[in-house]
């Protein structure tokens, strides 16, 4: 995997003599999302780079807690910029998913976040933030002068969805529902194939995806956690402007290799039988992998339709 370059800036000479860049991350809550953080930090880390990753108290389970600290204990170079949530009251979404709620809460105590920013030693180059947040953070970083990327945990072909339906509300009758969505250069999406979510403009979801994939166009770049073999349409509709006009760089950032600490329970796992040991033992090309996501199903359930 080949991380985009970084613009250079003021900060600690690097190994070769020039301005090393700093990276700040900004990931969001959900294990789903901060492993693929966690993972190309890693990828990262071995580059000519420093970098300081946002990490918010309280943290939202236990397991999220012990990732961070396997993270920060395999690559101790990484730096931890800790970050305290603002009191939110829930109640003003009764029902809400727990991590929509969440999301909700670090979006809104992210006005917070300028100034840590700003106060890190080296002087900030960029950041890079998860998708949910993006709203927020790229906004900040502007103001900053300094470059603001995208971590987008899904596939390119989501990606093109996430950007393209601001504007496709933009252009249908004020009165109409979500219908079918056909995005430019890529296809034709039935509303059955859409995050259920995104059928009712009202909710929580939604409102955040939208304000996201508005920001997400006014980022410096977007990297995906895809190749080019796998998604070469909806890669090359990004890239060329088909999907939205003007669109950021996009980088294919995928697949993430796996931390030290994951490796060496991956390796643990197999020698007492685990389903990769099984899976190794299958003939090539035997096998079919589903994934139907843990939260939201649809939304992995159309990367697999848009996939094609």
């Amino acid at each position: 995997m080949a991380p985009p370059p970084a613009v250079l800036s003021s900060g600690e000479l690097g190994a070769r003599g020039h301005t090393r860049p700093h990276v700040v991350f900004v990931p969001s809550a959900g294990m789903g999302h901060l492993l693929q953080f966690f993972r190309f930090i890693g990828a990262l880390s071995a580059h000519d780079v420093d970098i300081s990753v946002i990490t918010v108290f309280p943290t939202v389970s236990a397991a999220e807690a012990d990732h961070f600290a396997a993270l920060f204990r395999d690559y101790p170079s990484v730096r931890r910029l800790d970050f305290d949530l603002l009191p939110f009251d829930a109640s003003e979404f009764p029902g809400g998913d727990p991590f929509l709620l969440r999301w909700e809460a670090l979006r809104r105590s992210l006005h917070l976040l300028g100034p840590v920013i700003a106060g890190v030693t080296p002087r900030v180059t960029a950041t890079v933030t998860d998708v949910t947040l993006v709203s927020h953070v790229n906004p900040i970083a502007k103001d900053l002068g300094i470059q603001c990327h995208v971590l987008y945990v899904s596939s390119a072909a989501m990606m093109s969805l996430a950007s393209y339906f601001p504007i496709y509300l933009d252009n249908k009758d004020a009165g109409a529902d979500v219908g079918d969505v056909d995005i430019p250069g890529v296809r034709r999406l039935k509303r059955s194939w859409l995050p259920q979510p995104l059928l009712d403009l009202n909710k929580l979801f939604t409102k955040q995806f939208i304000e996201n994939g508005r920001e997400m166009v006014k980022t410096d770049g977007v990297l995906i956690n895809t190749f080019d073999a796998l998604e070469p349409v909806a890669l090359a509709a990004l890239r060329d402007g088909k999907v939205v006009r003007g669109f950021p760089p996009v980088f294919a950032v995928g697949p993430h290799s796996s931390l030290a600490s994951e490796a060496t329970k991956g390796a643990a796992a197999e020698a007492e039988g685990s389903p990769m040991a099984w899976l190794r033992q299958q003939p090539a090309r035997s096998v079919v992998y589903v994934a139907f996501g843990s939260r939201f199903g649809n939304w992995d359930a159309f990367c697999a339709n848009a996939n094609w």
